[in-house]
């Protein structure tokens, strides 16, 4: 929310009830995709982060827990054709630790 000024409560609001809203549906989400993954072998665990930088917590969090693979789904929303894979996975690829 771009302001010059700081946010009034029913911004602030507005704002937690769209970020509440949102972590339910990816909730949702991550759950089914776990459920339906062939990779039975393997444990998989999913991580929710909220965050203003999500490439910033994703190396984070990949620092964190020791992370050995992170897997990326691009939807393709933005629309945009320069990065057809989202920017999100041309920033991660610079991690240290990926074998792309």
């Amino acid at each position: 929310m771009a302001r010059h000024l700081p946010l009034a409560q029913d911004d602030i609001d507005l704002s937690d009830r769209l970020v509440a809203r949102n972590r339910e549906e990816a909730i949702q989400y991550l759950e089914k995709v776990q459920s339906v993954s062939s990779l039975t072998a393997i444990a998989i665990k999913t991580h929710l982060i909220v965050s203003d930088n999500a490439p910033l917590a994703i190396h984070k969090i990949v620092d964190q827990e020791k992370i050995d693979m992170v897997a990326l789904n691009a939807h393709g929303y933005s629309g945009n054709n320069s990065w057809p894979y989202g920017s999100m996975v041309n920033n991660l690829s610079c991690m240290e630790k990926c074998l792309c």
